[in-house]
């Protein structure tokens, strides 16, 4: 009879290694092992261990690899989207930047950050610029107002490449909503 894997039967380096995994498969987002190390929460760890425990749970059937890449899909085609959505915000990055200067030249604008899925280097052809704006505190909605009146007023209400979708003030700077970030460093 095989053996049933349960939660109590998983090392913890590996319910770490497939918590990363299940979290960025909700995005079909294979992940390399330098990121999915990246993420890690077992501090001990080592990298040398985690390509250990990726060839063991390939082994397994638990996982696939694909190229340099690693999710639950034994599909490549995440694997191609991935690479070209990491290439296109890679393009992207460029104007990303002179809108952010131009963002933080309004006034009461103390800070402009990049949110959304080029954040996280990657986009598709139907993805906007998302950007976060740190503002004078007190400041925030007439920062916010004139920042959305020059969208509407100059860019035509253009997302594409001007979306202010998060603002804070320099006292009230934590979000509820949060995500797993990965350092930049780390991306292909």
């Amino acid at each position: 009879m095989s053996q049933v894997t349960t939660k109590e039967n998983l090392s913890l380096l590996e319910s770490d290694f497939l918590k990363t995994l299940m979290y960025f498969d909700i995005f079909s987002y294979p992940l390399t092992l330098k990121e999915i190390f990246a993420c890690s929460t077992v501090k001990e760890a080592s990298l040398p261990q985690y390509y250990e425990l990726a060839d063991s749970l390939a082994e397994k059937g638990w996982i696939y690899q694909h190229d340099r890449f690693y999710g639950f899909s034994p599909d490549p085609e995440d694997v191609n989207r991935r690479k070209k959505g990491n290439l296109l915000a890679r393009k992207m990055l460029q104007r990303a930047y002179w809108i952010s200067r131009f963002i933080a030249s309004f006034p009461f604008v103390r800070g402009v950050f990049l949110s959304g899925s080029i954040s996280k280097n990657f986009m598709t052809t139907e993805s906007d610029i998302d950007f976060f704006i740190v503002t004078k505190p007190g400041r925030l909605w007439i920062a916010r107002t004139m920042l959305v009146m020059f969208k509407k007023v100059f860019l035509l209400n253009s997302h594409k490449y001007f979306c202010v979708n998060y603002f804070v003030d320099l006292n009230h700077l934590e979000i509820e909503e949060k995500t797993v970030l990965l350092p930049l460093n780390w991306f292909i």
